[in-house]
């Protein structure tokens, strides 16, 4: 492991800007300090201070050692671009907090992620995204994954920690954590923006005169929350209904 300091290591822009050149320079500037002169050492470094007063000369070098200052720490800050942010997301949260979700897109890459924890009994609501594919890990616990192709095939899977599926974009898809205990999922999109069409809330949106005529019926239920409860299995895990 390199012992150099962070702005000494190879690669690193602040080398490429020259600094060890800059930091050398105003080393040398006054050679009264060091109790011996350094001849011709300003014309190796800069030839145009040859027609320069020395007291002008050190006002120039002190304000590149100003700019140089100022310009450092917004390289640094500009480090965290590549960072994707861990942004709540998919509000409201259940009150137990057990189910929670983190998502952001890279600023500099056709990449987003979002980290789900799964609350016990808990379905995520179906939706599509229509800009990307997703892929759907599981890190801990078991979760029940649906997807339905575009010709209305049916996919299921069960997945259990280290498993994975993919959703194709433009196919719907829901998961549901099944036990009692919270399971914690990653989910990695190939976009920044995913474009996330949740259906419940588009058909609850749509026209209420249409969705009594498609589904045959006199009243069309209002969807529920973005995560929802398996009422069964809530029974069975003896857990609160809210």
């Amino acid at each position: 492991v390199s012992r150099k300091p962070k702005f000494l290591q190879e690669n690193n822009f602040l080398k490429q800007l020259g600094l060890l050149r800059v930091v050398y320079t105003i080393r040398l500037m006054w050679p009264s300090t060091l109790g011996r002169t350094k001849p011709g050492w300003k014309a190796v470094f800069f030839p145009a201070s040859k027609m320069m007063s020395s007291t002008s000369f050190k006002f120039v070098l002190l304000a590149a050692a100003a700019a140089l200052a100022y310009l450092v720490p917004s390289i640094n800050s500009q480090e965290t671009i590549f960072n994707i942010p861990r942004t709540p997301a998919l509000l409201p949260w259940s009150s137990d907090n057990q189910t929670r979700a983190y998502q952001a897109g890279s600023p500099v890459a056709e990449l987003n992620l979002a980290r789900i924890f799964l609350g016990p009994c808990t379905y995520r609501m179906m939706h599509l995204h229509i800009y990307a594919d997703e892929l759907f890990v599981v890190l801990r616990g078991q979760v029940e994954s649906v997807m339905v192709a575009p010709n209305n095939t049916i996919y299921r899977h069960t997945l259990y920690a280290g498993d994975n599926v993919v959703y194709p974009k433009g196919w719907m898809h829901y998961q549901l954590n099944p036990n009692c205990t919270q399971a914690e999922t990653l989910l990695a999109f190939n976009a920044k923006s995913i474009g996330t069409v949740a259906i419940p809330q588009a058909l609850g949106g749509s026209d209420i005169g249409y969705l009594q005529a498609a589904y045959n019926v006199s009243r069309f239920p209002t969807p529920g929350a973005v995560w929802v409860r398996d009422a069964k299995c809530v029974r069975s895990c003896r857990l609160s209904r809210h």
